[in-house]
């Protein structure tokens, strides 16, 4: 865990030395599930919870584009609540490292004669590592090694950012694996067939994020709502 937090830490070394750069850390809520893991109508629900954090270098590339490197730690998996009658119930735990790649584009747009230039649109690809999983459940489901699993994770994403100021901002976004969870040879019952998306993980993040830095990294500051006339 030493070792982890020294990586995550890495962007604010960075930042120190390098004035063209500017780093953060980042943390926050994630709601995961693993597509057609649902053993009952092979549904989304997300009833999985978990939680993400870690740290940032990003550059300015235009007035308006700004190019991120984050590093994080991120439980993903899936959970299913017991039925009426107690049965049923599982959780499969998965935790990553992953490195996210993000373009984000500063929002520029009126609301009525009012200018608005705090959000963002943002998308990228993410690419990450299993680092350890844990499954609970029923007896129907327990396996002792992760040799049916996939140990990387490659997912695309996109969000909206809101900026509260120049150092904190808040993250939405999706993201879906292009490659699954489970291998294809995995034992029952989680034996995903090549259909589009199966087993693949499904995440919604909810991210607050602070950029130590001067304004000179943030493109197009947000309106000072007061020097509206």
């Amino acid at each position: 865990m030493k070792k982890i937090l020294c990586v995550l830490l890495l962007p604010v070394a960075i930042h120190a030395n390098a004035q063209r750069f500017n780093a953060g850390i980042s943390g926050g809520l994630v709601a995961t599930d693993v597509y057609a893991s649902d053993l009952y109508d092979y549904d989304t629900d997300f009833h999985k919870a978990g939680f993400t954090f870690g740290g940032t270098v990003s550059t300015v590339l235009s007035q308006k584009a700004t190019l991120r490197l984050e590093l994080n730690y991120i439980q993903k998996g899936t959970q299913q609540p017991a039925d009426s009658n107690g049965n049923g119930y599982y959780k499969i735990s998965f935790n990553y490292l992953e490195f996210p790649l993000i373009i984000k584009w500063r929002l520029n747009f009126n609301i009525g004669k009012k200018p608005i230039n705090r959000f963002d649109f943002h998308t990228g690809i993410s690419l990450g590592k299993l680092i350890s999983h844990k499954a609970d459940g029923d007896n129907f489901y327990s396996y002792g090694n992760d040799s049916y699993l996939n140990k990387t994770d490659v997912s695309l994403l996109a969000g909206i950012g809101y900026n509260f100021s120049q150092h904190f901002n808040f993250s939405f976004r999706y993201s879906n694996s292009l490659i699954p969870v489970f291998k294809r040879n995995s034992p029952p019952p989680f034996y995903f067939t090549s259909t589009f998306n199966n087993g693949n993980n499904l995440v919604w993040h909810f991210i607050l994020q602070y950029m130590f830095g001067a304004d000179k990294n943030t493109p197009a500051p947000p309106v000072d709502e007061n020097n509206e006339q």
